[in-house]
């Protein structure tokens, strides 16, 4: 133990000697266990730390897969069935996600308020933080006084931890819900990223009863003995049931059970291991800096080395004081680390990207996982880098070394392992490169692309109204008002518009009699939209055929309709749609009659292939919840003020959060997208950053190991160009060859990342050209710097002492 401790002391002589040396080593070092930690915690929150419910890996979310999509929501109905006939659960509930208006103070504020059933948070094995959840006792009252839940964080941010307010009304949307519990220190409800703040019960809310209106969220909780197999098995029997039993009004459902771990690995698993996988590579290139750092010294300290290993020391003794030093750098490493990734890690929630229809809530934490994670990752790459050059440099060729004779060339082991590092950091300079290069082209198609309407100054307000008497004079009046403002140019009222988080619309069962591409008894379940007769012409969207709604289409007029062109050409494709008649909801339902083709617009994503979608006037189809547009000649954002006093002066409150404009709800649809190319693209940079440095280092340190052989090449007539070729081949002939062998790498990265592209080829060729150009000029300006020093040197100096 006596000669650890001495060998730690000389080791922090050693480094205080070289202080240049120990910044550099502790520096990468610290940069790529930083950037690791802070990603394994983004990765943590979003994927590895359970949910905060009792026995998590017993609650189960049920979908109704569809052709169209994955993980589909269920109806009140299918909700129903599934809870009266499954065995393999004890309890069913359902979420369905609202929006709320808190007033409180001098702001209102917009919240997600998720409408649950009673048992939602019993089945989920929530505990409340004060007062007492929904119950079954709870349903005669609820009738007559509305009740709420609230989150632990408005309760904290808002009503500032009161204790009294159990019991106590507060304002929501216009109501005056009694808050009867707060919800437990980290409860999110169903969704990790997007938190609910509020929960209403079902009684208070209402909803829809239509077996085709599917928006509910459905989670379980298996009974012992049940697998996730079992329950999944269940549940598609008795979609089959149902199917058969009720084919006219029911979209067939094939049944999905999974697990919140299973859902939020497929949800972000692979953004999780694509960056883990990116910031692994920006620490193998900080290692590869750290290995050619000891070799070089291990280089200058041969001749202590071969001095130590001449008066008896073993090769063992050796390795081991190379080894402590080694620990030093991990434990200063270490610290620095630490203390750059707790601050990193508790930014990552102020640095993600605002979503479309409120704040992301990821909860990261710099805890004990993390901690040992960080401490792991310095220690490791800290031995398993150094450990080569210690067991290389404690075996000295005594005569050379004690001599002074460090050699003319880049002959030996040594600069083969120096030479292979730089090659090895080209190439994953170019992947890196390469990959950040796909995403920004990606990004860039996003915000070019054809979504089908035009990309105009537009102010967006979501409204909450009452019955449909009450709402329909408000949105006149309101548009009346709205209009009336300097620099407006249109208004409209809509159900939902393209892009927002709910922009697909609801689902309504269409039957087309006498249809021959349609023969499909149960009908065909179509996304639509309520619209007023300004909204195509607000958003640009061309009437192909056909008119346009107008005044006398409202509840004196015929039933009508739009459809688009999807629609059109798929169940008219040799005749025109204008003047057919379809069915809504049943074979028996509605007659409607379509009095017009529009063009085929993005709904919901920029890459959405077209799909029917048809829209009804919303005065013949009236909503509660809408959004006003008001097209503006000037930036929109300033017309928010002025319609809000519109709002006002007609009694209504709206929150800040409801203003926003079309180009951000665009925006929004890609904000993840843009958030992850930020992030490739400076963990790109810094890996680019980190390479040029290690070649910088190996073709300085060749320089300075080659001065006196430069000097006879000067003495004998060498030019200086000359030097400076033969510094920038040798540089230039590694960096090359590693850009080579990084390309087909590069090749194989793009195709893993084709899930995040839109617009580009995973083999782009403008995206590897970039790349290499890139890679390629940054080593030519590294090798460039020592190989300048090397031309301007003196041969009368350098020869001098020989």
């Amino acid at each position: 133990m006596g000669t650890f401790w001495q060998d730690l002391r000389y080791g922090i002589r050693m480094l205080g000697k070289n202080p240049g040396f120990t910044v550099m080593v502790v520096s990468s070092l610290a940069l790529g266990v930083t950037l690791n930690s802070a990603i394994f915690s983004l990765v943590d929150g979003l994927w590895l730390r359970s949910m905060s419910f009792a026995d998590p890996g017993r609650v189960v979310r049920i979908f109704g897969s569809t052709p169209q999509r994955k993980e589909g929501d269920l109806s009140f109905p299918d909700y129903l069935d599934l809870g009266e006939q499954m065995r393999t659960v004890s309890g069913l509930a359902t979420s369905d996600r609202h929006g709320a208006v808190l007033v409180s103070g001098d702001e209102p504020e917009d919240l997600r308020a998720d409408v649950v059933s009673r048992n939602f948070f019993s089945v989920l094995g929530i505990q409340p933080h004060l007062g007492r959840f929904f119950s079954e006792a709870d349903e005669p009252a609820l009738q007559d006084t509305p009740t709420v839940v609230l989150s632990h964080r408005l309760w904290q941010r808002r009503f500032g931890r009161d204790p009294n307010l159990v019991g106590e009304s507060i304002v929501l949307s216009g109501r005056s819900p009694v808050v009867l519990a707060v919800t437990p220190p980290g409860f999110n409800g169903l969704e990790r990223l997007n938190p609910a703040e509020v929960w209403y019960p079902v009684e208070n809310y209402g909803i829809d009863t239509a077996r085709d209106e599917r928006f509910l969220s459905v989670v379980g909780r298996l009974k012992p003995g049940y697998t996730v197999a079992q329950a999944q098995s269940e549940a598609e029997t008795i979609f089959r049931r149902l199917d058969l039993q009720d084919s006219a009004s029911h979209t067939p459902l094939r049944a999905l059970v999974q697990t919140e771990a299973e859902i939020q690995f497929q949800r972000t698993g692979t953004l999780g291991l694509l960056l883990l996988g990116i910031v692994g590579t920006v620490l193998l290139l900080a290692c590869a800096n750290v290995s050619s750092l000891l070799l070089a010294r291990a280089e200058v300290r041969a001749r202590e080395m071969a001095v130590r290993s001449a008066l008896g020391g073993s090769r063992w003794r050796l390795v081991r004081q190379l080894l402590a030093e080694s620990l030093l750098l991990a434990l200063t490493a270490t610290a620095v680390s630490l203390l750059l990734a707790r601050w990193l890690v508790s930014a990552w929630p102020a640095l993600l990207p605002p979503d479309a229809a409120g704040p992301i809530a990821l909860v990261v934490h710099f805890d004990g996982r993390v901690l040992t994670f960080t401490a792991a990752m310095s220690f490791l790459t800290v031995f398993l880098f150094g450990l080569a050059p210690a067991v290389h440099a404690s075996k000295p060729d005594l005569v050379p070394a004690l001599k002074g004779d460090l050699g003319t060339g880049g002959q030996g082991a040594r600069h083969r392992g120096l030479s292979a590092l730089v090659i090895g950091q080209a190439s994953l300079a170019l992947v890196l490169m390469a990959t950040a290069t796909l995403l920004v082209r990606s990004v860039l198609a996003c915000y070019t692309a054809d979504i089908g309407f035009e990309r105009k100054e537009i102010l967006l307000v979501e409204l909450g109204t009452g019955n449909e008497e009450q709402g329909q004079t408000f949105h006149r009046q309101l548009k009346e008002r709205a209009l009336a403002l300097p620099g407006v140019k249109r208004a409209s009222v809509a159900r939902v518009v393209p892009f927002s988080s709910w922009g697909t619309g609801a689902s309504r069962k269409v039957f087309l009699p006498g249809n021959p591409a349609s023969v499909q008894e149960d009908g065909w379940s179509v996304r639509f939209n309520a619209v007023d007769q300004d909204y195509f012409k607000l958003l640009g969207i061309p009437i192909l055929r056909g008119r346009d709604f107008n005044a006398r289409d409202d509840k004196s007029g015929a039933p009508v309709m739009l459809i688009n062109e999807s629609m059109a050409k798929r169940f008219w494709p040799k005749e025109d749609p204008v003047g057919q008649l379809v069915r809504l909801g049943s074979p028996t339902g509605e007659a409607v009659r379509i009095t017009g083709v529009v063009q085929d617009t993005k709904i919901v994503a920029i890459d959405e292939a077209p799909q029917p979608y048809l829209f009804l006037p919303l005065a013949q189809h009236y909503h509660h919840e809408t959004i006003l547009l008001v097209e503006s000649a000037v930036d929109a954002a300033t017309l928010a003020g002025p319609v809000r006093a519109e709002l006002s002066a007609l009694g209504a409150k709206p929150a800040q959060s409801d203003f926003s404009t079309m180009k951000e709800y665009i925006r929004a649809r890609f904000v993840g997208q843009v958030f992850l190319t930020k992030l490739v693209v400076t963990f790109g940079l810094l890996g680019l950053g980190l390479a040029a440095v290690g070649l910088y280092g190996v073709v300085a340190y060749t320089v300075n190991r080659r001065t006196r052989e430069i000097g006879i090449r000067m003495a004998l007539g060498a030019q200086r160009r000359e030097v400076l070729t033969l510094v920038l081949r040798r540089g230039m002939a590694l960096a090359t060859l590693g850009a080579g062998l990084g390309l087909p790498i590069a090749l194989a990265i793009g195709h893993t990342v084709r899930g995040f592209l839109y617009g580009v080829s995973p083999l782009d060729p403008l995206s590897i050209t970039v790349s290499l150009v890139v890679v390629l000029a940054v080593a030519l300006l590294a090798c460039y710097i020592p190989a300048r020093r090397a031309a301007r040197l003196d041969p009368i100096r350098v020869l001098r002492y020989e």
